[in-house]
């Protein structure tokens, strides 16, 4: 099984298909198994690589590892082993937090575009803060699992509910706080993906529970080379509930944005080597 051994960790991955790269970040509640719907699509034209995020799905965490502050720096290791030095992300929620800190921190320069879906990508203002805030307040309490589908997709559609509930449950156990933001932060990384010149596309449900749409649209406005999609009978999990109106979206600006003459991963470490 694909696996590259990093500090002591194992990070499970795959490599599907060829052409320019462009890798797939997973939300909290999933894993590579959540890109099922995107795989069969992307792969005809791109290089897709999938992996479960540390912590998640066939990768589970070090003893006391660093959790969630290693997802860039995995990535890079990831990239690196591959041979691979320019991508594009597709980030959905929590893998917005892997985007950021790749592009803005670790990696600056190796991304050629970035999809952020279901997620700021780390955009906020004062408003977009209040707004989600309000969002939080009108929850009641109820969990990310129970938020992550839009009103009526699991009685619409209860095998695909049940599907969704089964791929998160391949996840192994994590503190209650792992995604817990850090006290008294309120920067943003606005200034930081405008310097970076990459186009980004921002990708919501109308229906989202998770991340309130408006403050995407606020994202989006902040941003000189944003683009905004809402797809409507969506919730949060916009990949997985309207999967071919998301990967028409997708495909459009990927193919808009593909860079000329970019090589896919060498073909003896397409197959995954373990090291």
């Amino acid at each position: 099984m694909p696996r590259l051994e990093l500090d002591g960790f194992r990070l499970y991955y795959e490599v599907h298909g060829s052409g320019p790269a462009v890798v797939l970040l997973h939300g909290a509640g999933g894993n590579h198994l959540s890109w099922w719907q995107q795989l069969p699509e992307l792969s005809r034209s791109y290089t897709c690589i999938i992996l479960s995020q540390r912590a998640f799905g066939l990768s589970p965490d070090s003893e006391d590892g660093p959790g969630r502050r290693a997802f860039a720096g995995d990535l890079v290791g990831l990239l690196d082993h591959l041979g691979i030095e320019r991508v594009a992300l597709v980030a959905h929620s929590m893998g917005g937090r892997t985007a950021a800190g790749f592009t803005l921190r670790l990696a600056p320069g190796r991304t050629w575009a970035l999809v952020l879906s279901g997620t700021h990508g780390g955009v906020l203002t004062d408003e977009s803060r209040g707004i989600q805030e309000g969002l939080r307040g009108r929850m009641d309490g109820r969990p990310l699992l129970q938020r992550a589908l839009g009103a009526g997709f699991a009685e619409r559609h209860p095998d695909l509910a049940l599907l969704y509930r089964q791929i998160n449950r391949v996840n192994p156990p994590r503190p209650a706080d792992f995604l817990a933001p850090i006290p008294g932060y309120i920067g943003s990384t606005r200034e930081g993906f405008n310097e970076s010149g990459m186009p980004i596309l921002y990708v919501v449900g109308a229906e989202d529970e998770v991340v309130d749409p408006e403050v995407i649209r606020i994202a989006a406005a902040a941003l000189d080379r944003a683009e905004l999609a809402v797809i409507d009978a969506a919730g949060h999990s916009t990949y997985f509930e309207q999967p071919r109106e998301f990967n028409r979206i997708i495909l459009d600006f990927l193919d808009r944005h593909r860079p000329q003459g970019e090589q896919a991963a060498p073909a003896a470490r397409k197959r995954g080597r373990v090291t």
